[in-house]
């Protein structure tokens, strides 16, 4: 800002401002061009003496004192930070005033300044700090006073999203937290995010996917560049997420990160691997890079054999996988007999109204569509729409799918009217469930297309 514009901005956060001498007036003005101005350095110390009920001149004696501990402590890693962000050692030193004294005054807040510094500063879930495990968070008293003298004093906004209490801390305020920290307690802040987000992050279920999106931003941020083999977990249960929504490619990401994580932390076992690396296979058959994810499969295959059995669900996952990788490279009658291979295992395991064995029949219904046998494919396909609504009703990801399957069906039997109505109800269906850009809301669009064109209503198809 210009000079006046900041002395305008403190004014307006400092009630006593009318009071004030005009000396007291003069030595605001040295304290604002010592913060170059900047309205969150403005705004920061305006709320300091404001809530410590502290007057300029003082605050000003405080800051030369701090300024200087501020440059001791910086040395040469204030060059990194200035690359980063444009900010001074004075106004760093604005911020250390701050944090010195709500620690002295609060010292649980030294934990809790610890944990924001390391997670994505934008959209904390209120959830994520009470459930942190710092000591007095869980009481709502105790959180109220921590997180209001951090609302005070400008340190953090507060954000109301459908219901749900968000905050929020600027990219400046953050690095100020980061530098003001010692190494171990960086440390522990960090450790206590990552404890944090892993114990809240569900494994995936469609109707949860709400709760994985809200942490996953700071999940994240928490294991970027990690070598934390603690956070091995987590980051599967990322990609798992990640995969299920549509996003392949960060499916894939998270995936390797997690074969290196093991990697790095010795973790051998056998179908702890075998999952990390089928995911990985997973990614790859959604991205369309059917070969790669074939010899993928075909090495998991081998190992879950050789560890697990024939018969073991595991192996009938990763047949009923391959026999898709091979689908999609149109070797129609090697993927039929994994196809029926991994549908008989999973019945003779699970029975056949179980969802694994459903989606092995639904693969079967695929393959005896291509091949032309457009009545076994029908059967097949009925009896898995039956099988998945009574596992999880109508309204399900996965039944909606089998209708779309059984919609290509009758749209290759010339049954073009039931197929276009069972094909708008899972469109109208996915669009709430899933989102309008998830990949089976997009091949429920061009199912219903290619319907529409069958009909000659081109336009529309169009």
């Amino acid at each position: 800002m210009e000079p006046e514009e900041a002395l305008v901005l403190f004014s307006k956060r400092f009630d006593n401002w009318q009071d004030l001498e005009e000396e007291e007036k003069g030595v605001v003005e040295r304290i604002l061009d010592s913060m170059d101005h900047l309205p969150l350095a403005v705004v920061g110390s305006a709320a300091f003496m404001a809530e410590n009920g502290t007057s300029p001149s003082t605050y000003w004696s405080i800051f030369q004192k701090n300024d200087k501990r501020t440059k001791e402590l910086l040395s040469e890693q204030f060059c990194d930070i200035q690359r980063e962000v444009d900010m001074t050692e004075s106004i760093l030193g604005t911020y250390f005033i701050t944090f010195d004294r709500i620690t002295e005054q609060m010292p649980l807040m030294e934990k809790l300044l610890g944990l924001i510094a390391f997670l994505d500063r934008q959209n904390i879930p209120e959830e994520l700090l009470t459930h942190s495990g710092v000591e007095g968070m869980d009481d709502s008293l105790k959180f109220c006073q921590a997180i209001g003298k951090l609302l005070r004093f400008s340190l953090v906004t507060e954000v109301k999203l459908e219901g749900a209490t968000l905050y929020e801390l600027h990219r400046l305020v953050q690095l100020s937290i980061q530098t003001y920290l010692s190494m171990e307690q960086a440390s522990q802040g960090r450790a206590t995010g990552l404890r944090t987000v892993s114990r809240l992050f569900p494994e995936y279920e469609y109707k949860r996917r709400s709760v994985c999106a809200a942490y996953m931003s700071h999940a994240l941020v928490l294991t970027k560049d990690s070598t934390d083999t603690t956070a091995e977990d987590l980051v599967y249960r990322m990609g798992r997420h990640y995969f299920q929504m549509g996003s392949y490619n960060n499916a894939e990401i998270q995936a390797r990160q997690c074969i290196v994580l093991r990697e790095a932390g010795k973790m051998r076992d056998l179908e702890g691997v075998n999952s990390r690396v089928a995911l990985l296979g997973a990614a790859r058959l959604y991205q369309g890079r059917f070969k790669e994810a074939e010899v993928i499969f075909r090495k998991v295959l081998k190992d879950v054999e050789n560890n697990s059995g024939l018969d073991h669900p595991n192996t009938s996952w990763v047949v009923n996988s391959l026999a898709v990788a091979l689908r999609e490279q149109a070797r129609y009658e090697e993927s039929e007999v994994l196809n029926r291979r991994a549908m008989e295992g999973y019945e003779k395991c699970f029975g056949f109204n179980h969802s694994n064995t459903l989606m092995a029949s639904q693969n079967l219904a695929r393959v005896l569509l291509v091949r032309g046998r457009y009545e076994e494919s029908e059967v097949m396909n009925r009896r898995t729409l039956e099988g998945y609504e009574k596992c999880f009703g109508s309204n399900h990801p996965n039944t909606l799918l089998a209708s779309q399957d059984l919609a290509q069906v009758l749209l290759v039997r010339g049954r073009c009217d039931e197929s276009e109505a069972m094909g708008r109800r899972a469109l109208e269906v996915f669009e709430k469930c899933l989102g309008s850009d998830h990949p089976d809301t997009l091949r429920a669009v061009d199912n219903l297309a290619l319907v529409l064109r069958e009909q000659g209503r081109y336009d529309e198809s169009e």
